[in-house]
Protein backbone atom coordinates (compact mmCIF):
# COMPACT_ATOMS: atom_id res chain seq x y z
CA UNK A 1 0.00 0.00 0.00
CA UNK A 2 1.62 3.40 -0.65
CA UNK A 3 2.29 6.12 1.83
CA UNK A 4 0.99 9.11 2.43
CA UNK A 5 3.09 12.04 3.32
CA UNK A 6 0.57 12.07 6.75
CA UNK A 7 1.44 8.59 7.71
CA UNK A 8 3.05 8.58 11.16
CA UNK A 9 6.39 7.52 11.15
CA UNK A 10 7.96 8.54 14.34
CA UNK A 11 7.22 6.05 17.15
CA UNK A 12 7.80 3.07 14.37
CA UNK A 13 11.01 4.39 13.78
CA UNK A 14 12.04 4.93 17.55
CA UNK A 15 11.30 1.24 18.09
CA UNK A 16 13.83 0.27 15.32
CA UNK A 17 16.63 2.51 16.65
CA UNK A 18 16.03 1.19 20.02
CA UNK A 19 17.10 -1.94 19.80
CA UNK A 20 20.43 -1.21 18.16
CA UNK A 21 21.01 2.74 18.42
CA UNK A 22 24.60 2.56 17.46
CA UNK A 23 23.64 0.54 14.05
CA UNK A 24 21.25 3.57 12.85
CA UNK A 25 22.83 6.50 14.77
CA UNK A 26 26.38 5.37 14.26
CA UNK A 27 27.18 6.19 18.45
CA UNK A 28 24.65 5.68 21.19
CA UNK A 29 24.23 9.83 22.41
CA UNK A 30 20.87 11.31 22.55
CA UNK A 31 22.02 14.82 20.89
CA UNK A 32 22.70 12.54 18.01
CA UNK A 33 19.61 10.70 17.75
CA UNK A 34 17.66 14.67 17.78
CA UNK A 35 20.09 15.56 15.25
CA UNK A 36 18.97 12.53 13.07
CA UNK A 37 15.26 13.37 13.85
CA UNK A 38 15.53 16.50 13.03
CA UNK A 39 17.55 16.14 10.08
CA UNK A 40 14.26 13.67 8.80
CA UNK A 41 12.65 16.27 9.47
CA UNK A 42 13.69 18.75 7.56
CA UNK A 43 13.99 16.70 4.54
CA UNK A 44 10.54 16.08 4.65
CA UNK A 45 9.66 19.87 4.76
CA UNK A 46 12.08 20.11 2.02
CA UNK A 47 9.83 17.53 0.09
CA UNK A 48 7.03 19.49 0.46
CA UNK A 49 5.62 17.29 3.30
CA UNK A 50 4.60 17.81 6.86
CA UNK A 51 7.85 16.89 9.41
CA UNK A 52 5.18 14.67 11.12
CA UNK A 53 2.59 12.31 10.29
CA UNK A 54 -0.99 13.83 11.50
CA UNK A 55 -1.04 12.28 15.04
CA UNK A 56 2.82 12.52 16.11
CA UNK A 57 2.86 16.49 15.64
CA UNK A 58 3.32 17.32 18.92
CA UNK A 59 4.29 14.26 20.58
CA UNK A 60 8.25 15.17 21.63
CA UNK A 61 6.92 18.88 22.59
CA UNK A 62 4.49 16.97 24.83
CA UNK A 63 7.36 14.60 26.02
CA UNK A 64 9.49 17.52 26.47
CA UNK A 65 7.06 19.03 29.05
CA UNK A 66 6.52 15.83 30.77
CA UNK A 67 10.19 14.95 31.18
CA UNK A 68 10.71 18.25 32.88
CA UNK A 69 8.18 17.97 35.27
CA UNK A 70 9.10 14.68 35.63
CA UNK A 71 13.11 15.79 36.11
CA UNK A 72 11.84 18.82 38.41
CA UNK A 73 13.22 21.07 35.87
CA UNK A 74 12.24 24.82 35.44
CA UNK A 75 14.89 25.74 32.42
CA UNK A 76 13.38 26.27 29.06
CA UNK A 77 15.84 23.70 27.71
CA UNK A 78 14.84 20.45 25.14
CA UNK A 79 14.35 17.23 25.50
CA UNK A 80 17.93 15.94 24.73
CA UNK A 81 19.36 18.60 27.10
CA UNK A 82 17.33 17.35 29.85
CA UNK A 83 18.24 14.01 29.07
CA UNK A 84 21.72 14.81 29.05
CA UNK A 85 21.37 16.38 32.57
CA UNK A 86 20.02 13.27 33.37
CA UNK A 87 23.01 11.00 31.93
CA UNK A 88 25.65 12.72 31.01
CA UNK A 89 27.15 9.76 29.82
CA UNK A 90 28.24 8.96 25.96
CA UNK A 91 25.56 6.42 25.64
CA UNK A 92 22.68 8.26 27.12
CA UNK A 93 20.30 7.30 24.35
CA UNK A 94 19.03 4.66 26.02
CA UNK A 95 17.97 6.84 29.07
CA UNK A 96 15.91 8.63 26.32
CA UNK A 97 14.25 5.59 25.29
CA UNK A 98 13.83 4.24 28.96
CA UNK A 99 11.72 7.89 30.04
CA UNK A 100 10.38 8.00 26.37
CA UNK A 101 8.71 4.62 27.45
CA UNK A 102 7.44 5.49 30.97
CA UNK A 103 6.40 8.67 29.01
CA UNK A 104 3.91 6.06 26.54
CA UNK A 105 2.99 4.26 29.04
CA UNK A 106 1.27 6.61 31.17
CA UNK A 107 -0.60 7.78 27.55
CA UNK A 108 -1.66 4.31 27.62
CA UNK A 109 0.58 3.56 24.83
CA UNK A 110 4.25 1.89 23.82
CA UNK A 111 6.89 1.90 21.08
CA UNK A 112 5.92 -1.64 20.68
CA UNK A 113 2.24 -0.88 19.93
CA UNK A 114 3.68 0.77 17.07
CA UNK A 115 3.64 -1.90 14.71
CA UNK A 116 0.53 -3.02 15.74
CA UNK A 117 -1.36 0.05 14.35
CA UNK A 118 0.26 -0.42 11.09
CA UNK A 119 2.40 2.50 11.56
CA UNK A 120 5.45 2.81 9.26
CA UNK A 121 9.10 2.99 10.08
CA UNK A 122 11.39 5.75 8.38
CA UNK A 123 12.50 2.89 5.90
CA UNK A 124 9.50 0.31 6.14
CA UNK A 125 10.23 -3.11 4.61
CA UNK A 126 9.57 -4.09 1.60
Amino acid sequence: MPLSPNDPWLLAFLERVSVRPGMFLGDENVKTLAAFIQGYCQARIDLGMPEFGATESSLLNEFEKWLATKLNDARDVAWPTLIATEDPGERNVRRFFSRFEEFLRERGDSLSHSRRRGEVGVCPRG
